[in-house]
């Protein structure tokens, strides 16, 4: 009757200071207790429920080697006591960036959150520090357990730790490595915070998404928050239950990847109330079934109970982080609204309330975790930055990557909340999506992403196929790579020189002017305009132009040549986000197509197949 886990294998390496595992007493059918015993008591013995022979436990470890004792008490048998000995190295990543947790206030504010009279716990800041301590830890313990059962390895986001002392025990609190709470005083008071027209529950609200902007600008106004990208949790500490108007003010639940220099989620404290403090509390609060006294405390959407409270605040709000690192909304798990029954993740004792289905990170989220430098693991192999691109071939749309292979794709409708379609494809660099699967839909969008940190989104696909093609009368169909810039000037075409080419000459200064291609024979056509500085890439014999690759934002910053042997240097500005518009193999470029103004503010290349019999396109809509 010894305990075994059996979600990860003796001797593992993880990434969080609380590991999540699933296990069993090999014996059928016994209730009981589950005591765990941290390596040289570093923390507090804990006890963890055993139902049916299954168990669900957090181990807290410490840096390095840990050797923990799980001693089995079966209900069955009182005063027997089976241990095994468990083996996990913790390793913290900290090379990777964190994700920092900050409680906002409003000016006046009083520290206080809802809490019915003689509560058990002060609802005060010390208070709410503990509970979203506690709550983030839960997340990432969660999030690791989830990536590592989906193959994925041990791999969470890190959270912003320093030697504080410590509250996830009940028991003591000495200084340790523990998450860092950033308390932010914001410019504005208690009564603008919980503005009814704030509130994101309020139909008729006037600025449902005004305390997201609270939230940025009392970050931005943080001595420890400026520069790169911050990824950030927000709670706002002052959200209250507005019995009258039967809705919680103060709160919204928001998310988003890029806000103003952050990745943010934020979220209220208005069930606070309900959430654990430490690890002590984790399955008690799980499995309280007491009902909410709504005369104090108001409950968000889900249920009338404190367990449920718990379960939604936390499972909201980690749906809201899940935001800050990219998610979209899914079909199902985390990121729909399946977190209603996340105390099934952490506990084989729950309330028969709680819904069967267990909630999961859905696999697309996952796999944008993989990808996410927050998530990075030691063991990922280190790409060179390139892109994925987007071309246009006989037989549909090919999306390619240059760096690394392609993790999935995933079609959305314009204004779809789910996706339609996915595909995920297997150590491939390449992949075709055919007409029929394109033009179904115009407001079809596709997200493609790469193993390393590319992405590219491809819009309208079935206005692609058209806009994208055109027929010459001497070369047959001819199809462009989509625009590298955003800018919008004179549109200008240019058609390569006849004979093979010898040399492309590159305009440039703070941004590209103009490219100018040179045949053998010495005929020459000119792209854009002569300006700046001038830059020779001489070909080799036998050496083909494939495109190029290229910095751009509102216009073309800098340009380097791709060939069939080499990539070469850029030249131009410093400036734009890396893209590129290379043609597929066995096609050659004719053209060149964008828009000008005083230098390149977009750029696509011309192309067509020699070979006969490609397949035609799709007839134009309508």
């Amino acid at each position: 009757m010894l305990p075994e886990v059996t979600s990860h294998l003796p001797s593992s390496t993880v990434h969080s200071r609380l590991l999540l595992v699933t296990g069993i007493i090999p014996v059928p059918s016994l209730d009981g207790d589950l005591w765990i015993t941290t390596h040289k008591y570093s923390f507090p013995a804990q006890t963890f429920p055993v139902r049916a022979s299954a168990f669900k436990a957090l181990l807290h470890l410490s840096p390095g080697e840990n050797s923990l004792t799980l001693d089995f008490r079966p209900s069955s048998l009182p005063g027997a006591s089976y241990k095994s000995v468990f083996d996990v190295t913790y390793i913290p990543l900290l090379q990777n960036p964190p994700l920092h947790l900050v409680i906002i206030v409003g000016k006046d504010s009083p520290f206080r959150y809802d809490d019915v009279p003689n509560c058990g716990e002060p609802p005060n800041l010390e208070t709410a520090i503990k509970k979203f301590r506690m709550a983030a830890y839960l997340w990432q313990a969660y999030t690791g357990s989830e990536m590592n059962a989906m193959g994925f390895g041990h791999r969470t986001f890190r959270l912003d730790e320093a030697w504080l002392p410590d509250t996830l025990s009940k028991v003591d609190t000495p200084r340790r490595s523990t998450a860092k709470i950033t308390v932010l005083r914001s410019s504005y008071s208690v009564a603008h915070i919980r503005d009814p027209d704030r509130a994101q529950q309020n139909r008729g609200g006037k600025a449902s998404k005004g305390l997201f902007d609270i939230a940025i600008e009392a970050l931005k106004a943080h001595e420890e928050f400026p520069g790169a990208m911050k990824h950030v949790a927000a709670l706002f500490l002052d959200s209250t239950w507005d019995r009258a108007r039967s809705l919680i003010s103060g709160h919204a639940a928001l998310g988003s990847q890029d806000a103003g220099g952050f990745s943010l989620g934020i979220f209220g404290s208005h069930s606070l109330f309900a959430w654990p403090s430490c690890v002590e509390a984790v399955v008690p609060a799980f499995n309280d079934t007491r009902m909410v006294d709504q005369k104090f405390c108001g409950v968000d959407c889900e249920g009338k109970t404190y367990h449920m409270a718990a379960n939604v605040g936390i499972g909201a709000f980690m749906h809201e982080v899940g935001h800050g690192f990219g998610c979209p909304h899914q079909s199902s798990g985390v990121m729909l609204r399946d977190y209603t029954s996340i105390a099934r993740s952490f506990s084989v004792l729950v309330p028969p309330s709680v819904p069967n289905k267990e909630c999961h990170w859905h696999v697309l989220d996952a796999l944008r975790f993989v990808r996410h430098p927050c998530f990075a693991l030691p063991s990922d192999p280190f790409s060179s930055q390139g892109g994925i691109s987007a071309a246009l071939v006989p037989s549909g749309l090919l999306i390619t990557c240059t760096n690394s292979p392609l993790l999935f794709l995933e079609f959305r409708t314009k204004g779809s909340e789910h996706p339609t379609n996915t595909i995920q494809p297997r150590d491939q660099h390449s992949i075709v999506i055919p007409h029929s699967q394109l033009a179904i839909d115009s407001k079809i969008n596709i997200f493609a992403a790469s193993s390393h940190i590319s992405d590219h989104t491809i819009e309208s696909t079935a206005q692609l196929l058209h806009s994208h093609t055109r027929v010459d009368p001497m070369l047959g169909t001819v199809f462009r790579t989509p625009a590298v810039g955003t800018g919008k000037g004179t549109f200008q075409r240019t058609m390569l020189p006849a004979g093979r080419i010898h040399c492309i000459r590159i305009f440039s200064g703070a941004a590209l002017d103009g490219l100018e291609f040179v045949s053998s024979t010495g005929e020459s056509a000119l792209f854009g305009k002569r300006g700046g500085s001038a830059n020779d890439f001489v070909l080799g014999q036998g050496e083909e132009v494939r495109g190029f690759v290229v910095r751009s934002g509102a216009w073309v910053d800098a340009l380097g040549v791709v060939t069939s042997h080499r990539r070469g240097e850029m030249f131009g500005g410093k400036g734009g986000g890396t893209r590129e518009a290379v043609v597929p193999n066995g096609a050659r470029i004719v053209g060149i197509a964008g828009d000008v103004a005083q230098w390149t503010l977009g750029i696509s290349v011309e192309y067509v197949f020699d070979r006969e019999g490609a397949p035609p396109l799709p007839p134009r809509p309508m």
